[in-house]
């Protein structure tokens, strides 16, 4: 009989494996209704239902590029006017609205250039020409195209040159 021990005994761990896996996935069916029913009761059901929404589908996004970045202007002085384009390529899906500002920031301010709004349609490309004069020379400066909806940036780098 000592032996039958061991027999039964490594059976009954075979058993209990052999049923873990259905026994864990009963008890988290019924813990997850068991959530579902407590939010239905107190109301907050749509919202679990939206917290736990899943969108396997393509996500919208906006694209925002400088053009032609080897040309972007590198030094200026206040006499100095800046050109340069900047891109916007929709692909949200659906008609966007972009308020833009183009701006310039040095060490103590900044200051806007230019600010404006273009709508496109869903995968549509816009270029934007931008000439712009700093007011100020600063040593560096920062020029940005700043898409505040989409808390998208861009920006390059002036060194200031004093006349």
């Amino acid at each position: 009989m000592p032996f039958a021990l061991p027999s039964v005994l490594s059976r009954l761990i075979a058993h209990v494996r052999q049923h873990l896996h259905s026994t864990i996935l009963v008890a988290g069916i019924f813990v997850l209704l068991l959530i579902v029913a407590i939010e239905g009761f107190t109301g907050n059901l749509p919202h679990l239902l939206a917290t736990l929404r899943t969108d396997l589908g393509p996500q919208g996004y906006t694209e925002l590029a400088f053009n032609n970045t080897a040309e972007l202007p590198k030094k200026a002085n206040n006499e100095t006017v800046l050109n340069f384009s900047f891109s916007i390529h929709n692909a949200e899906g659906q008609i966007t609205s972009y308020p833009y500002i183009v701006a310039v920031k040095t060490e103590n301010t900044t200051t806007t250039l230019d600010s404006g709004r273009i709508t496109l349609q869903n995968d549509q490309w816009i270029t934007r020409q931008e000439s712009v004069r700093l007011f100020d020379v600063a040593p560096i400066q920062q020029i940005f195209v700043f898409l505040p909806t989409k808390q998208q940036t861009i920006n390059f780098w002036v060194k200031g040159v004093i006349q």
